[in-house]
């Protein structure tokens, strides 16, 4: 059902396993709605001159000859819309375009807000914005944090990830068979997947029929911390004595990981992590209908509601890092496993909820957003940069505003901003600044601009709205 809008994307595969999930759902479902022109990685990287992250400074410098470049490859390809799904080009696309005045619209989505590098992206990239780029934001949590950042994120565009999967016919059938316990992500510290076996260890001293599956792969700001957080989640499963009863099946995807949700009968997810936005897994929860028993975190009560297809467990953030009580969770946890009625109910719930993720409700708002924004910069009426981008003083280049301190800029960042740990540093100085920040120090750090991620138990249900 193509509109006639044209995109062109980046090919290939995005390298995490949980990225090439909701990149392929996404881009498949898009392809229903515009023709998508595919454009191969290596060229875009070809452009960039390899990495433009190791020397922003040198890019600066030959904006206008890569925005020229730039305009050849969209007429090569003709488009004159794209989806930024290579996602650490964005603010360097945006760069060379405004210098060269490349009329180009970008589409990308906020996949992350609260991390160290992905704030001093949409630090970075707020002067570079243009009336004419949709910036999709999955839940109102995420947009709260970008306009906690700066105002130029006002015009986010509000829609869920969707998801294209059929309602499965999941196996649960014998009443006294071990129980399945499902967590689905990557193996960090900010996804509290040591707290899980703390709280798995408790609930199988009461209920010792139960089997818990951890499927992801170890990611971290380094290798000495993945290495690091490896040992500490052997250690426990050995002090546990659960290495029967814990399996670790590394990243998986098509049928395997099919055969695990299909197996399952709770799914868990314990993530505070500051990056978090969406919680994908939870959207495949529902297809498999399958319950859930997650923090009360970012988006996650917009998507699953407390007591229906889910049991939301509480965080408390009143001190440096978000804080999950072990003893809340394994209580909450082992209530689940011993009521076969209330599981079953929360199944039914489930898969009720999943109309709302099918593409057939996301994806016409999307193209028809994206098809007037490619019409306005044919008629001329966005080729230009938003108001945003001029400076109270009056015009300026995209350079000059790129290299001056955020605290001198009011009309683009929030006081937050302005007198926090960023202002003194540049756009410029921020892509070019390593993060590198271990989770202690950052949480505290971030907390002005995603305090509102964490909520405790009993202000569970009191969200901005179902997405």
């Amino acid at each position: 059902m193509s509109s006639g809008l044209r995109i062109g994307y980046i090919g290939g595969q995005a390298g995490r396993v949980n990225e090439r999930a909701i990149d392929s759902e996404w881009v498949g479902a898009l392809g229903e709605y515009a023709e998508l022109v595919p454009i191969p990685p290596l060229k875009l990287m070809k452009w960039a001159g390899g990495d433009p992250s190791r020397d922003p400074a040198g890019f600066l410098a030959k904006a206008e000859a890569k925005g020229q470049a730039l305009a050849d490859l969209c007429a090569q390809y003709g488009v004159s819309t794209l989806y930024a799904n290579l996602t650490p080009l964005i603010p360097y696309l945006m760069l060379a375009r405004g210098r060269a005045e490349v009329p180009l619209n970008l589409f990308f989505l906020a996949h992350s807000v609260g991390s160290e590098w992905w704030m001093k992206q949409w630090l970075a990239m707020a002067p570079l914005l243009r009336e004419g780029d949709t910036l999709l934001c999955a839940t109102d949590t995420a947009k709260e944090a970008l306009l906690a950042l700066s105002p130029a994120y006002a015009e986010a565009f509000r829609a869920p990830l969707c998801i294209r999967t059929e309602p499965a016919k999941p196996l649960r059938t014998e009443a006294n068979r071990v129980k399945q316990l499902l967590c689905m992500g990557r193996l960090e510290d900010v996804k509290n997947v040591h707290v899980l076996l703390d709280v798995f260890h408790a609930v199988r001293e009461a209920f010792p029929h139960v089997h818990l599956n951890i499927a992801g792969e170890y990611t971290g700001r380094t290798p000495e911390q993945i290495a690091a957080y490896r040992s500490l989640l052997e250690e426990k499963v050995e002090a546990y004595g659960l290495q029967d009863s814990v399996t670790f099946t590394g990243p998986v995807s098509g049928e395997a990981k099919d055969a695990l949700f299909r197996s399952a009968d709770v799914l868990l997810n314990f993530s505070t992590d500051p990056g978090e936005t969406f919680g994908y897994n939870l959207i495949e929860a529902k297809a498999w209908g399958l319950p859930v028993l997650c923090t009360a975190w970012d988006g996650f009560r917009e998507l699953v509601t407390d007591g229906r297809d889910a049991v939301l467990v509480g965080v408390d953030w009143s001190g440096p890092c978000p804080q999950i009580d072990p003893a809340e969770a394994s209580a909450k946890l082992l209530g689940l496993l011993q009521d076969e009625p209330r599981l079953a109910a929360m199944r039914a719930e489930a898969l009720a909820g999943l109309g709302r993720y099918a593409p057939a409700q996301v994806m016409p708002q999307l193209a028809a957003r994206l098809a007037e924004r490619e019409a306005a910069l044919r008629d001329g009426r966005a080729a230009g940069p938003g108001l945003q981008c001029a400076p109270a003083g009056g015009p300026a280049t995209g350079a000059a505003v790129f290299q001056r301190p955020l605290a001198d800029s009011p009309a683009l960042y929030t006081p937050a901003v302005r007198s926090g740990v960023f202002a003194s540093q540049t756009p410029l100085s921020l892509l070019a600044s390593r993060s590198e920040t271990p989770y202690e120090a950052w949480m505290p750090l971030c907390r002005p601009y995603i305090a509102h991620f964490a909520t405790t138990a009993a202000g569970a249900e009191l969200t901005t709205g179902k997405v």
